[in-house]
């Protein structure tokens, strides 16, 4: 399992020469993984933080809403296991912004009407949450853009090279080009 996990994450990070590059990796698998963690620690835990939200809830709908809260995470921890195979490619990259954005703009409406009165702190916090996640995950839709375009280590196995296969000056490192 573990082999399965890490390995596109190593192929990428060997394959990149250049700083921007493994930033670009950085902020790609710090956000994948920051999702998975997030999706399996609410399967332990899926009240901690939302004290007030609970606080609103019928008892006869805590058993419902808990399982829908861990089958939802369920299947984000399946989304975010498959984007983490994918890698820093620009349609996997584009698959996480766009599923981010849509949740997002599905899920707020509800939510604010739902903590609107009762939890004010809550919903602010959410909400920053949300934008820095919007904000992260659309720079790392950028970085995949521009590693296409310009190839800064983490495409064509590294070697700095453009879709023509001529080398690409913009993102290279100083003092050399890419991979020999």
């Amino acid at each position: 399992m573990m082999h399965f996990v890490c390995d596109p994450m190593k192929q990428a990070w060997q394959s990149t020469n250049s700083i921007w590059g493994k930033f670009c990796i950085i902020l790609f698998y710090s956000f994948v993984w920051m999702q998975i963690l997030g999706a399996v620690w609410s399967q332990f835990a899926p009240t901690t933080g939302w004290e007030c939200l609970w606080a609103t809830v019928q008892e006869s709908d805590m058993r419902l809403l808990i399982a829908t809260i861990k089958s939802c995470n369920i299947w984000i921890l399946g989304f975010f296991l498959l984007s983490n195979r994918g890698g820093i490619e620009v349609w996997n990259v584009f698959m996480v912004w766009i599923h981010y954005l849509l949740q997002w703009l599905v899920y707020k409406p509800a939510i604010e009407d739902f903590l609107a009165e009762a939890c004010p702190q809550e919903l602010e916090q959410l909400e920053s949450a949300m934008v820095v996640s919007e904000i992260w995950v659309t720079a790392i839709l950028i970085c995949s853009i521009l590693n296409n375009k310009y190839v800064i280590g983490c495409f064509n196995g590294g070697r700095g090279e453009n879709a023509t296969g001529q080398a690409s000056p913009l993102l290279e490192e100083v003092g050399g080009g890419g991979n020999p």
